[in-house]
């Protein structure tokens, strides 16, 4: 019955204060947005979004999330600001069926901080809306995205898969970071000299949780992946990675879930047990008021009819972009005032696990 509960979830999450900031990003200026397409070895390309430190532009950017569209804070006509760079580089992998934008509150949080972050448009077998322009789901996919969550939730949580199925989203997050790395030594692209190549980081949502995981060494697949931190924000509790997978990261990871998955994926207490035998600097952090898709901006609760975020989709979104940002800010820009964040007590979130 609990994996039932859970694929619903796993289902509607597809249907649907300031933080101490680096030194080269004190002034918290424009953030600027654009998508690129990104070449895959042997396998086609893929539709990447990205957002960046930008300087000017009037255009807002405006979020096709399938049903409803969301305009941002970003820019599509702004100019990346080198000048304050270089910036640390995050790759976000969105969850199953989702989308670039799926957390673009998130991403745009983190730019406005002084980061670069890349999106790539995994290629997942069924989507229910893509950044590809006039991209539109099959007749019927609901229906088929409920039986592969079906599979996809069973399999996960107790541990019963082969890593190898997943390995085209592994491909896709190395990708995007060469690609990127590519750009930022091209004098040529809006990209030349705005990323700090000896720094990197990926963070994600649900399957992009489960797959930023794999790629900060909690699976051997063949990948090396230059990533310093990771992000995974409620990812695969359960039995989806044993505590040997674990204890093979090396690297700081932060693991985030909403208390309302308790019962149906038991997150809380697979998450534990997975913080625990964690071997680097280590946090994990509940959301009091949050469930599996508080971390996404498709949401049915937090979103009314014409796309309008409501104060609690605000507050739960200001928790998350907080967190995340100090901790890629003390792992990646080096802020050390960021731990403070990471410290702090807050009565939406559930008191931390924290060894830094």
């Amino acid at each position: 019955m609990r994996y039932v509960v859970a694929v619903v979830i796993l289902v509607l999450l597809c249907v649907g204060a300031a933080v101490p900031t680096a030194s080269h990003a004190r002034d918290e200026g424009t953030v600027g947005y654009l998508t690129v397409t990104v070449p895959l070895e042997d396998t086609g390309e893929i539709p990447c979004a990205v957002w960046y430190p930008a300087g000017g532009g009037k255009t807002r950017a405006v979020y096709d999330l399938g049903t409803f569209s969301r305009s941002g804070r970003a820019r599509t006509d702004a100019k990346p600001n080198a000048s304050g760079g270089p910036y640390p580089l995050v790759v976000y992998s969105h969850g199953y069926a989702g989308c670039s934008v799926s957390s673009a509150y998130l991403c745009e949080a983190l730019a406005a901080a002084g980061f670069v972050v890349a999106a790539p448009d995994h290629s997942d077998d069924l989507k229910l809306y893509s950044l590809c322009p006039g991209c539109r789901p099959e007749p019927f996919v609901g229906l088929k995205i409920l039986f592969s969550a079906i599979d996809l939730a069973n399999h996960l949580s107790a541990g019963d898969y082969d890593v190898q199925d997943f390995r085209y989203r592994f491909i896709q997050i190395k990708a995007v970071i060469d690609y990127l790395l590519a750009e930022n030594g091209d004098d040529r692209s809006p990209f030349f000299g705005l990323i700090d190549a000896g720094h990197i980081g990926a963070a994600g949502h649900s399957l992009g949780g489960f797959s930023v995981t794999v790629a900060a060494g909690a699976r051997d697949v063949g990948i090396d992946f230059p990533i310093d931190a990771v992000v995974s924000m409620s990812g695969p509790g359960g039995k989806a990675f044993t505590c040997a997978d674990m204890g093979r990261i090396t690297i700081p990871v932060m693991l985030m879930y909403g208390k309302q998955e308790e019962g149906p994926w038991e997150k809380g207490t697979g998450l534990l047990a997975q913080y625990r035998c964690l071997a680097g600097s280590k946090f994990l952090m509940g959301l009091a008021g949050g469930d599996h898709l508080a971390f996404a901006e498709r949401l049915a609760f937090n979103s009314s009819p014409n796309g309008r975020r409501t104060r609690k989709a605000d507050k739960l979104h200001g928790l998350i972009s907080r967190r995340t940002t100090a901790f890629f800010e003390l792992y990646l820009a080096g802020n050390k005032g960021a731990a403070e964040i990471l410290e702090e007590n807050d009565p939406g979130l559930i008191p931390c696990y924290c060894s830094f």
